[in-house]
């Protein structure tokens, strides 16, 4: 076997464990982000059909709308909170000093209606806080 076969090799050999653990140790990740992002479909899927007025009961006013969409946004508490990033260790600066970043969980929900009900939705924000928008069933 050449050289350049046996270097070939010897590279992939050492890339296996690494995939592998890679593979192994991103899947709990994925598999909660699915369960996460079926949470929060379902969420935003529980409004499809209902009217207007149901949502308005809910949610309250939206903070905009256009013809045939409104758009609500929510915070996790108002004020939006704000935290300060910069700084560093052994000369490494991490953000630049003085930046603002909202850290604030927020959830901007918007629904498209036709004939007054519900047709599609587009949720936007903080997965765990969006779905305590869900609709309530009776």
């Amino acid at each position: 076997m050449s050289a350049a076969g046996i270097s070939a090799r010897s590279k992939n050999r050492g890339l296996t464990p690494i995939l592998g653990f890679c593979a192994w140790g991103l899947t709990p990740i994925l598999v909660a982000c699915a369960a996460m992002d079926g949470e929060l479909n379902a969420a935003r899927d529980s409004w499809r059909g209902a009217t207007y007025d149901q949502v308005l009961m809910a949610w309250g006013t939206p903070s905009s709308s256009g013809n045939d969409w409104h758009t609500w946004l929510t915070y996790d508490s108002p004020p939006p909170q704000a935290e300060r990033s910069g700084g560093g260790a052994g000369g490494v600066i991490f953000g630049a000093p003085g930046t603002v970043r909202d850290v604030t969980p927020r959830c901007d929900r918007t629904l498209a209606f036709r004939d007054g009900r519900v047709v599609d939705a587009n949720w936007v924000g903080d997965a765990e806080f969006c779905k305590r928008f869900a609709r309530r069933t009776r």
